[in-house]
């Protein structure tokens, strides 16, 4: 069975994307592993012989029993969102994981072991694209897994997908994060729109390239799909407007350094632009490993 793995920190900012991933769970029939993480507390070696230093093991070991049962109690907060899933299919079933160390490094490892499908992690108010460009625990997971990353803003409330913008530069990984749109669309039945941003001055994708590109789209069996093309001296507003403009519900691009949204990404314009995107982000890793 597969899973979506759910990274909290149990605080109120993760909750949203802890009942997106119950939403998403009961179309995809998937099950739920949440995962919390610590920071290993580094302890001096000869600790023992230290005033003080039993009681500093004890007291780590009691918070760390604490911090398991508030994960059990997180988990067993998401019951009542369950319990409203389409009752004709399989309700999920939620798994906790409580584990040392990055938050990165531990999600690469649940990944190999859990059958992940999608990771799903929450982000304060408005600041989704600046945990995504800064170096956050949200941009080491995107680095660092190969797996698509659900990224929900503080206080979003994902009811449904009825609409997704894909932002997409015309690249080969752009190509097999779109294919697995498609499969979530034929789950969702939710309107893919295909939006081509450019930047006057900074395209230079050759001509040629462009419509192999776009006729491998053409190729792609989904009636829910239209194309839209985005350009201009400040793309990124245009296309945040765009998404307000079409109610879209989620907005999807590939992340990978080198590419036009990173070069982009990195005007302050832009961050600012993004940042009052009220939209949750779907991000495909450049090394997605699968469609």
């Amino acid at each position: 069975m597969k899973t979506i793995l759910v990274l909290t920190d149990l605080s109120a900012n993760a909750l949203p994307a802890a009942k997106a991933a119950c939403m998403l769970s009961g179309v995809m029939n998937t099950n739920l592993v949440l995962l919390n993480t610590c920071a290993d507390v580094p302890l001096q070696a000869g600790y023992s012989d230290m005033p003080g230093g039993p009681w500093l093991v004890d007291d780590f070991m009691e918070w760390e029993k604490e911090r398991k049962a508030d994960l059990q109690k997180y988990a067993s907060s998401l019951e009542p969102y369950i319990a409203k899933l389409d009752p004709s299919k399989r309700k999920p079933s939620v798994h906790c994981e409580y584990a040392d160390g990055t938050l990165a490094d531990n999600a690469v490892t649940l990944i190999e072991t859990k059958n992940v499908e999608l990771i799903a992690m929450g982000a304060p108010h408005s600041s989704r694209f600046d945990h995504f460009l800064t170096g956050s625990d949200t941009a080491s997971v995107i680095n660092n897994v190969n797996l698509p990353v659900l990224v929900v803003p503080a206080g979003y409330e994902f009811k449904h997908i009825k609409r997704v913008v894909f932002a997409t530069d015309y690249n080969d990984a752009d190509i097999k994060a779109l294919h697995y749109l498609v499969k979530l669309g034929r789950l969702f039945n939710f309107h893919l729109e295909v939006v081509h941003v450019s930047l006057t001055g900074e395209d230079k994708t050759p001509a040629a390239y462009k419509e192999k590109v776009f006729l491998s789209l053409q190729q792609i069996k989904y009636d829910r799909i239209s194309y839209k093309e985005i350009g201009g001296k400040d793309a990124v507003t245009r296309l945040n407007a765009y998404c307000k403009e079409t109610g879209a519900d989620l907005l999807a691009m590939v992340h990978y350094h080198d590419s036009f949204f990173a070069r982009i990404f990195k005007h302050s314009n832009s961050k600012q632009a993004l940042a009052h995107n009220e939209l949750p982000l779907l991000i495909f890793p450049a090394k997605m490993a699968k469609e």
